[in-house]
């Protein structure tokens, strides 16, 4: 049984963030995307219930690395959830507005996420290519309808800190606390683990290197490293489940299709045991653990929380 799944039902996105997997593809020229239909996710929703892989306790989170509201029915995805008696959260970039608050959606709704690279045009520009405008149109009005709808769970802006914009973040405070939601600044990090395997390995091309070192905040990593208690386990393969948009279980949540052994099979072909199995079996969970990946990406201290607001 899983308390979190990660349910990838559009595995695509509208952003160029260079140090996610994600974004890189659309760097590189991505062609076309994947998104799971209504009715496979009303039945995987069920497979997972059937195989007792999650509970009434379990919260499902509508993405990994993708943007979920650029599904085209994303709408009855969520309607679905709250039909099946499944509790949800959601994490956007807050670049395309949907009005999909009502009052079924707003009782199994748990959680909120606006990601956010900075809190300036230019910072936008830099990363993620929006309009900044809008961005915080879009984040005013998704929180105004959810609380018309009564929504009393948590919004909050996970605020990516680059070395760029460190200088905004009082400003995505003042934003926050005006619209009275929590804002968690924490250190961007590489959302892409071939990426982070060559950083953490000493084999990243010397162009790449040069980037990272005026961008990303990586100091502390080889301080953070040494904290690594010996009896440390990875939890990912015991309380987590990742599923991509064709229903298959992927490894974990941070290798993408261009890692070996990133599935470890479709949900509707393996039974829970041999899921359970597979998971905390593969190859490739050895070099995480090796270069200490696991450790980095699992542990909240890693992306220490500068400052963390909320109006009252």
């Amino acid at each position: 049984m899983y308390l979190k799944v990660n349910f990838e039902i559009y595995d695509g996105c509208n952003a160029a963030c260079p140090w996610c997997s994600t974004g890189a593809l659309n760097i590189g020229g991505r062609e076309g995307v994947s998104y799971i239909s209504t009715a496979r996710f009303r039945e995987a929703l069920c497979e997972l219930k059937r195989k007792q892989l999650i509970t009434k306790e379990t919260i499902v989170s509508l993405y990994n690395y993708g943007e979920p509201f650029l599904h085209p029915n994303f709408e009855e995805i969520l309607h679905i959830c709250c039909e099946e008696n499944v509790y949800f959260t959601i994490s956007t970039n807050a670049s395309v507005y949907k009005h999909f608050a009502s009052p079924d959606v707003c009782k199994y709704l748990k959680h909120m996420c606006f990601s956010m690279q900075g809190f300036s045009q230019a910072s936008y520009t830099r990363i993620h290519g929006f309009n900044f405008d809008k961005i915080l149109k879009n984040i005013e009005t998704f929180v105004r309808d959810l609380r018309e709808y009564g929504y009393s769970g948590g919004c909050h802006i996970s605020y990516h800190v680059y070395q760029f914009n460190l200088l905004e973040i009082y400003d995505a405070a003042l934003f926050a606390v005006n619209n009275r939601i929590m804002i968690i600044p924490l250190y961007a990090y590489f959302a892409d683990f071939k990426v982070f395997e060559k950083y953490m390995s000493g084999t990243l091309p010397y162009k790449q290197l040069e980037k990272i070192s005026k961008e990303l905040m990586l100091h502390h990593i080889d301080d953070f490293r040494k904290m690594r208690p010996k009896t440390w386990v990875c939890p990912e393969p015991y309380d987590t489940l990742t599923i991509n948009s064709d229903c298959d279980i992927l490894t974990c949540c941070v290798i993408d299709k261009e890692v070996p052994c990133f599935s470890v099979g479709n949900l509707f072909k393996l039974s829970k045991e041999e899921i359970a199995r597979l998971k905390q079996t593969q190859e490739i969970c050895n070099r995480c653990r090796e270069l200490d990946i696991d450790f980095l990406t699992r542990n909240p201290r890693f992306f220490p929380i500068i400052e963390k607001t909320q109006s009252t």
